[in-house]
This record gives C-alpha cells, structure tokens and sequence, in this order.
C-alpha cells in the first residue's frame, strides 16, 4: 500500500520544466543522514537514483537531494536548506546525522583480494531459490555457483514450460543445466502475488528442501522519460523487483535463509536518462536488503551493483553498452561477471552493496 504512494509523488516530480532559469526542485529524505549505513524506512529514504534521473533528463533543473536525521527539528531542517539550495551546481546530494555533520556520498575502491573469507559452507544439501526467469545474468551466476558448490536450483520465472518454444532462452538454459549435471527444478510463479509466492516456497521446500540462499535477479526495466510514465506504469515496472524482493522474504522469515543476495544496478546508484523508476526499484531494494540484515542477523546480505554486461542481460538486450561506451564506461564480459559474482559469494567485501 506503501509503495503507489510513494510512486505517486515521486511522479510528480518528473512533470517539472524549467521554463525560467532558475527552476529547481529539492528532496527531502529521512535516511538517518548517516551515508546509508542504517536501515531507514522506504517511504521516506529512497529518492537519490531517481533524483539523479531526473538531473540527467532535465540537466537545466536544479535539483537537491538533502538526506536528514529523523529527529531533525523543523528549525534545523530550514536551516539546512537554506544553505544547501544556493550554489552553481545543477545537482547537488548530501546528508546530515543528528550531530549536524555533513557528508557527501561518495564510492569507495576497494581491493577486493582484501576481503574477508565468509565463514558459511554450502553442499548439496543446500537449496538456492533463483528469481529471474532462468536467464541472463542471474542464470549464469547460479549455474557457476551450483558447478563450484553442487547446491541445488529452484528456478523461478514467470514464463510456462509448457508454452515456451524448444528455441527459447528457457528451454536452453534448462537443457544446459541438465548436461552439466546440476539438481534443479523449475517453477512458474508471479512473484508479484504474495499468494502465489508463499505457495512457491512451500513447494520448493516440500519437493526440494529447506531454502537457505536466495538470488533475486527479477527485474524490468522499460526505457522511458519520466513524463513518459503513469503512476500505474511505474508500479508495473519496480514491483518485480521490490515486490519480488519483499513477498519472498515475508514467505521465509519464519526460517529465514542463510544469505539474501539481490542483482541490483550501478543505475540505482548514479541514475541514468530514461531508467528513472528502475533506479528507483534498485535503490530500494538495497534498502530492503538492510531491513533484512536488521530484522534477521544470521541472514547475510548482498547487493551486486553490477553495471552493464556485454554479451547478455537486460542492459545488452536494451541496447546501453553503447550508451555506456560514450560515457567511458566499458561492459564487463560475461566470464568476469560471473567470476566477481562468486568472489562476492565466497567473501565478505564489508560493505552491503558493491559496484560492479
């Protein structure tokens, strides 16, 4: 109920044209002010990758995205605003804790032969449920996985063996995992329907085991302006993602998995022209992510900001490798994708979410 309300303000933002020079729109979010460290509540905490769509879109905007503490007094929030509004800059995005100190997001490099071995094992015993169709990117990662760890696929899609053709995507896959030897089912489920979800999990688990890894990687992402796009429309595209996320964590929290790992996108980080709401259903999730930390601390999370890979995936199929090339950014091939996914898998990098 949540999530079209929030939608439907963030929509009205895109409705916005700087007819005089000086037009500009400033976000306020109550994320603790703390650089994203703390789980924050969705509603109020989830506008950075849209705002910074939006700026891409509309460069002549001014816009500010001013993160606070949630016991900031209207006093000080006046304050804050006041100061930051001015400036040069079209897009401009910080935050305050509750000491008033002032950050500026910021990425980290990381070495990655640096990061701590996980301490969890994984056999045959475990069952991993994969969202995503079992295609693409997600597809690829989980076979790697099951050949590296012989854990078993729960494979979920929306699409039907039985109307899908012998030349399809699926159907090859599927053929694939069977050559290579790897245990797994799959099931068709709209993972939308919170009804259908807990019947999903409760068949996996009779037919195939306790679920003790999930790999969300279902998504869709539909390139369009913001002005472009309904309420209705945006709903449709982030569910997937978010409300996937959401129903499978509400069906397993009872026994909860022992790792939560999301294919997010370096979009949900730096926004990008005409992927507003999938940068939007991105940030969210990893927001999610942390909710779940939270509620759960023997269930490890995991965000792989992945940006675009170049022979598969949504971003290939969408055409932004060469979007992205104009901008310097090279797609990664599909042998070192899936080689920094197991890494990440294997290893503990500190840090929620990693960009790729």
């Amino acid at each position: 109920e949540r999530l079209p309300k929030v939608i439907q303000r963030l929509a009205k933002s895109g409705l916005i044209s700087p007819v005089q020079a000086d037009v500009g729109l400033t976000f306020i979010q109550f994320a603790g002010g703390g650089a994203g460290k703390e789980p924050a509540d969705i509603e109020v905490a989830s506008v950075s990758a849209f705002a910074r769509s939006l700026h891409l879109e509309q460069p002549d905007l001014r816009i500010r995205v001013i993160d606070l503490a949630g016991g900031t007094t209207p006093k000080q929030m006046t304050e804050v605003i006041m100061d930051e509004i001015p400036g040069e800059g079209r897009f401009k995005a910080v935050s305050y804790d509750s000491s008033r100190i002032r950050r500026v997001p910021q990425a980290l490099l990381q070495d990655p032969s640096q990061y701590r071995i996980r301490e969890s094992t994984w056999s045959e015993a475990d069952v991993v449920l994969v969202t995503g169709g079992a295609k693409g990117i997600t597809a690829e990662c989980a076979l790697a996985l099951s050949k590296r760890t012989g854990v078993q696929l729960a494979l979920v899609g929306v699409s039907s063996l039985q109307t899908a053709s012998l030349e399809s995507e699926l159907k090859r896959n599927l053929v694939r995992l069977q050559e290579e030897g790897i245990r797994f089912r799959y099931y068709a489920c709209d993972i939308v329907d919170p009804e259908a979800v807990n019947t999903l999990v409760e068949q996996v688990q009779r037919e195939m085991g306790r679920i003790t890894c999930v790999i969300h990687g279902a998504g869709l992402n539909k390139l369009r302006r913001i002005e472009q796009v309904s309420p209705e429309e945006a709903l449709e595209e982030v569910s997937p993602k978010i409300l996937g996320a959401y129903h499978l964590w509400h069906a397993l929290q009872s026994n909860p998995p022992r790792f939560f790992i999301a294919f997010t996108s370096i979009i949900g980080v730096t926004g990008m022209p005409g992927n507003a709401w999938y940068a939007f259903s991105n940030e969210v999730l990893d927001l999610f992510l942390k909710q779940i930390r939270s509620a759960s601390p023997t269930t490890q999370t995991l965000a792989l900001a992945y940006s675009v890979w170049g022979e598969m995936g949504m971003g290939a199929r969408m055409g932004s490798v060469k979007q992205l090339g104009h901008w310097g950014i090279d797609a990664i091939p599909t042998e070192e994708g899936i080689k920094h996914f197991l890494h990440l898998f294997e290893r503990d990098p500190g840090h929620q979410q990693v960009v790729i």
